[in-house]
């Protein structure tokens, strides 16, 4: 027999539940910046970094990764526990990110995909962007593979704040970013910089990326990891989406990763995250590999609180935005009850 209101009831009492349960909340950000173009919405912009970091430290109870590994371990998770984390090594995560969380007194660990290191050329969403979304007197049919589409010149920069999670694209150009992204996300490194190097020529561009997009140089990522609140952690070496490659290549990527992070800066590295980190961009054979590389506990990124108990090698988190600090701790707020 159905009781009127019995599941709501009991939705109630589950988030009632996990309010006073102990656990955590892991925020990801990629980029402390601003840009006049952001497709993937990824970039919070330094105020707004700082708001929410003074937000962090008044509200909850800010853990570095170790502390909440720690706590996982040991049972003993504070109440409103929150870990801050970064993806992929840019330049500003020093620049920009490192004095806004030293002055707050913010623990982060940054996940570094360390083939990128000191290099000139942007990560490959980056680039999309530089060569279709940015002013360019290119025009034409561009073709990539089976995939084409007959693209106009572009004048000005044409919805600055669009991204990729809207269901309209303003321009045949963003449709083609959105859809060449999709294209390359399953593609090895060497796929895509084939797709990379076919509208760079078409776009009559070189390889070498913006000043503004780079990732930190091997000096700049001895800086970061010099202070006593950052810690390194590994990201593979060319950030693929490691479902999409073989073993014997996920193994590569997770190791080398390791190895040459460790080269750089004198000291273990004992964390990872998976690049994308859904459920479906890595798989249980990656979750071995990641063990056998000699990593103590790695990061996913499918959302979802941490609580006693959790599995350390597929740490949840979950994507922080440019929101202003209301809004996030409003959303950790709502985290917690699910």
């Amino acid at each position: 027999m159905r009781i009127p209101g019995l599941g709501r009831i009991r939705r109630s009492a589950r988030r009632l539940r996990n309010r006073f349960r102990a656990a955590a909340v892991v925020l990801l950000y990629h980029r402390v910046t601003r840009l006049e173009t952001d497709p993937q919405w990824l970039t919070v912009r330094p105020g707004v970094f700082d708001e929410q970091m003074e937000m962090l430290r008044k509200r909850w109870s800010v853990l570095s990764m170790r502390q909440l590994v720690d706590g996982v371990r040991a049972g003993r998770l504070p109440k409103r526990a929150v870990a801050v984390t970064f993806d992929d090594g840019y330049a500003d995560n020093l620049q920009e990110a490192l004095p806004i969380l030293e002055k707050r007194g913010v623990p982060t660990t940054f996940f570094v995909a360390s083939g990128f290191v000191g290099g000139r050329e942007e990560a490959f969403p980056d680039e999309l962007d530089r060569l279709l979304l940015q002013p360019s007197k290119a025009a034409g049919m561009l073709r990539v593979g089976a995939w084409s589409m007959d693209l106009p010149a572009m004048s000005a920069v044409t919805a600055g704040n669009w991204n990729v999670l809207e269901k309209v694209a303003p321009t045949a150009r963003h449709e083609a970013y959105r859809q060449l992204c999709a294209l390359a996300g399953p593609m090895d490194h060497a796929g895509r910089q084939g797709l990379l190097d076919e509208v760079r020529t078409w776009a009559g561009a070189g390889r070498e990326g913006r000043e503004s997009h780079r990732m930190m140089s091997e000096n700049e990522l001895a800086r970061l990891a010099s202070s006593p609140l950052a810690t390194i952690g590994a990201h593979t070496v060319t950030h693929p989406r490691l479902s999409a490659i073989g073993l014997e290549e996920q193994g590569r990527e997770i190791r080398q990763s390791k190895r040459r992070l460790e080269e750089i800066m004198g000291r273990e590295v004992a964390s990872f995250a998976y690049p994308y980190g859904g459920d479906s961009d890595y798989s249980a054979e990656t979750v071995r590999a990641v063990k056998e590389a000699g990593f103590e506990f790695a990061c996913s990124n499918y959302g979802g609180v941490v609580r006693h108990g959790a599995d350390l090698l597929q740490i949840n988190r979950v994507l922080a935005r440019d929101w202003p600090a209301d809004v996030l701790e409003e959303k950790i707020e709502g985290w917690f009850l699910e």
